[in-house]
């Protein structure tokens, strides 16, 4: 680490980028990555969407890959050989890790609720979007990349949920949105949404290409089909918007780079990030404090 990345590791305990901070917007990137320390952001607690999501991810490694990587304390990552497991044994253990969630919130209860029913049905269209991406031997799961982005100090820190030496695979779930009506349970209904993929999906999945060079493949899955987006069959993949998304990325690392350098440590750099507690990436519970902070350092 050379003398100004550990200076700034010094003042915010900031080390890297990732693809989750480069698609939420300057303030509460700032608020989670230059306010609350790493203790404290571990204490966020996760919503049942991202829970189903990361049970799913896991299950699809048991059933396809040859290795997975595993987290080896806070930095290394350690490669273990998988022996695949079949559909049901997979299928069972991700129900059983979900029945463990607990949700905070009565809106994340029923989103839970809702989010097991469909779980299964989910899972199994995931299962044959993978076999339908052929993915070849070598399989490797949760693989960690760092990519050097040019013209920034830190890196790119990444994991690949799927890849072979060819092709790399992108899983994003698409599960129910809240409605307004109610069943006769008294349960909130949730509607199924359409297999397509968020700007922040694209953003992602670009990122891990240009740090790879490996074929794209985004797979889009909800309870009732998948869709596999990729260089033949996808604009979101033309050499325009590849250019367009990095040039993107480049700017924000830059910008954020040099907020760090600017304040050095102080709760300053508010001053140069307007506040917005109107968009969705803010967790409800940081609300209020955030604004507290802001209004602390005019």
């Amino acid at each position: 680490m050379n003398v100004d990345k550990r200076l700034n590791y010094l003042y915010y305990g900031f080390d890297h980028h990732s693809p989750s901070q480069l698609v939420t917007p300057d303030d509460s990137w700032g608020y989670k990555y230059l306010y609350m320390t790493p203790e404290l952001r571990a204490k966020l607690k996760p919503n049942s969407k991202m829970v189903s999501g990361t049970v799913a991810g896991e299950a699809i490694g048991l059933m396809h890959a040859d290795t997975i990587y595993k987290r080896d304390g806070k930095t290394k990552f350690i490669k273990r050989k998988n022996k695949k497991i079949y559909f049901k044994s997979a299928a069972d253990s991700a129900i059983t890790a979900l029945k463990k969630y607990e949700p905070q919130t009565l809106e994340d209860k029923e989103s839970h609720i809702w989010n097991m029913k469909g779980f299964l049905l989910m899972l199994e269209n995931l299962n044959q979007a993978v076999k339908a991406c052929a993915l070849k031997d070598g399989i490797e799961s949760e693989k960690f990349i760092e990519w050097k982005i040019p013209g920034c100090k830190y890196p790119l820190h990444m994991h690949l949920d799927l890849n072979d030496p060819t092709k790399l695979v992108e899983i994003k779930s698409r599960y129910r949105r809240r409605g307004r009506s109610v069943n006769s349970d008294g349960i909130t209904n949730h509607s199924i949404q359409k297999c397509l993929p968020y700007p922040d999906h694209i953003v992602q999945i670009i990122l891990y290409y240009l740090a790879t060079n490996l074929e794209p493949k985004l797979i889009v899955v909800n309870e009732e089909e998948f869709k596999i987006y990729d260089r033949d069959n996808s604009e979101y993949f033309t050499t325009q918007n590849i250019k367009k998304v990095f040039q993107q990325v480049q700017r924000t690392c830059i910008r954020r780079e040099r907020l760090i350098e600017r304040h050095q440590g102080k709760n300053t750099w508010v001053q140069d990030v307007n506040l917005d507690l109107k968009h969705f990436k803010w967790d409800k519970e940081l609300k209020n404090e955030a604004e507290e902070l802001w209004n602390q350092n005019l």
